[in-house]
């Protein structure tokens, strides 16, 4: 993709009973910018509410 992150994961162990392992997941995202190049992370992104606007040209449509 146009943006790529590194995920890494590590579990942090919090109790062993015979072959039950309780245990917390930690996730750390990193920013890849030689593959994200030339988009930078601070980069302002636009997203388009859809459902909003399918319901409000509806209501335009019924109410002119």
């Amino acid at each position: 993709g146009p943006y790529v992150y590194r995920l890494y994961q590590t579990r942090e162990i919090l109790e062993k009973d015979g072959d039950v392992i309780v245990y917390k997941m930690h996730e750390h995202f990193e920013f890849d910018a030689d593959l994200s190049y030339p988009n930078q992370e601070d980069d302002l992104v636009t997203i388009i509410n859809v459902p909003f606007h399918a319901v409000i040209q509806v209501a335009e449509s019924l109410f002119p």
